[in-house]
């Protein structure tokens, strides 16, 4: 049988090569297009450039979805319609992204139609079901659709996937349920996280007994190391609600606090100078004068609180302080002893402050000069909404122009009496 051979012209020959080598750089334009637009679209802050961004790259769901989020942001009408057309475009180049299908729902729910949104909500969730955002956003539209069961079903959900949820979502369940901290208990769980996300809106609520209720049915590892628990504790402080700051403190753990009575009163304790609660000793900022303990001179235990004055002026002298719980409405004695020997006299004294008012209740004498500890004692009475008095140590201001502070003090063995 014969063979036939079939020859090409050496044109055709040559134009092979140059096809295959025009369709390498044209898949190669396309391709760096692409990766431009993918890799510039992360820092796109500005429309004209993501539309540029998608005129290089048209295909690419990101780039459209990049534009749509800026488009929103417009809140024009025109704009956040145009918006909604891109998100859907980022839907139909990448249908098994949840991303796109989340920022296309939440969209929806906020500029177009509920029921249309959660057909996209819920294909967000199909695709990640451990996702809490998507969760968290199905619930909340369902929750306005007045899908209530299945609605606080996926916040729970969400909840359990992301435990920062939990503040938002008690609080998206507090305004619906009208402040009824029991049923949302009810609702989402009597987990720990709950717990402590109910207690932090209850107390921005200004139901502070009521957060404080809430957060003390947790265990005490559970009250330790929740950053709520510190949120709630600064929440109390910010407020003066002074009572519930120690009864806090002492469920986590603080068992030396208590009411009516100074912490560290003879100094054996480490001295801080920022200390680590609100009623524990304190020293502000600053180079004098120079505090310190001194285990040579003590009145009572092993040790003592010691001050040296340089010579400063009062005005720039640092202080020491303590916030004591009290009660309204009592009658105190402060007693505590001391020894200096300062060079200027009524300069220095410690005065009792309302710490939910700010008003002065009382103050010592003058400390004055003695070789040997003496007993200095004070007494004062708290007003109506009392809860803590601040002791502050305090400089009289001067009386000229060049006056200054030096010498040395000792102060130990506190007490508050009724």
């Amino acid at each position: 049988m014969a063979v036939r051979i079939i020859k090409l012209d050496s044109g055709a020959r040559r134009a092979i090569p140059i096809l295959v080598m025009v369709c390498a750089l044209l898949a190669t334009f396309f391709a760096l297009k692409w990766f431009i637009a993918d890799a510039a679209v992360g820092n796109v802050s500005q429309r004209d450039v993501a539309e540029v961004l998608v005129y290089l790259a048209p295909d690419n769901p990101i780039t459209h979805n990049a534009l749509a989020l800026i488009l929103e942001k417009s809140f024009t009408e025109e704009d956040l319609k145009l918006s909604l057309l891109h998100y859907k475009k980022a839907v139909e180049l990448s249908p098994y992204d949840y991303r796109f299908w989340l920022n296309l729902g939440v969209a929806t729910d906020k500029y177009a139609d509920s029921a249309e949104a959660e057909l996209y909500l819920r294909k967000a969730v199909e695709l990640a079901p451990h996702y809490a955002r998507a969760r968290w956003a199905l619930g909340n539209n369902l929750l306005r659709q007045g899908k209530t069961e299945e609605a606080i079903n996926e916040i729970k959900q969400a909840i359990e996937a992301d435990k920062q949820i939990s503040v938002a979502a008690v609080a998206v369940l507090w305004q619906f349920l009208n402040g009824d901290y029991q049923k949302i208990l009810m609702y989402i769980g009597d987990s720990s996280e709950a717990r402590l996300a109910l207690s932090s809106v209850l107390a921005r609520d200004g139901r502070e007994e009521e957060a404080f209720l809430v957060w003390n049915e947790l265990s005490l590892i559970e009250k330790k190391e929740s950053e709520l628990s510190k949120e709630l504790l600064n929440h109390f402080i910010s407020k003066r609600k002074f009572h519930m700051a120690l009864k806090m403190l002492k469920q986590m753990g603080d068992q030396e606090l208590d009411f009516e009575k100074i912490r560290n009163p003879s100094f054996e304790e480490v001295i801080k100078t920022k200390g680590e609660n609100i009623f524990d000793w304190r020293i502000t900022d600053g180079l004098s004068p120079q505090i310190g303990i001194n285990r040579d001179q003590k009145m009572n235990g092993e040790q003592s609180l010691f001050m040296f004055f340089d010579g400063a002026e009062p005005g720039n002298l640092r202080f020491i302080e303590q916030t004591i719980a009290v009660s309204p409405n009592t009658e105190y004695k402060l007693k505590f002893f001391f020894r200096t020997n300062l060079k200027s006299q009524n300069t220095m004294f410690w005065q009792i402050i309302d710490a939910n008012t700010d008003k002065m209740l009382g103050r010592t004498d003058y400390l004055m000069a003695s070789s040997d500890w003496m007993l200095m004692e004070t007494s004062f009475k708290t007003e109506d909404k009392t809860e803590a008095v601040i002791l502050r140590l305090a400089y009289q201001p001067c009386p000229s122009p060049n006056c200054s502070i030096s010498g040395k003090v000792w102060f130990d063995d506190f007490k508050l009496e009724k």
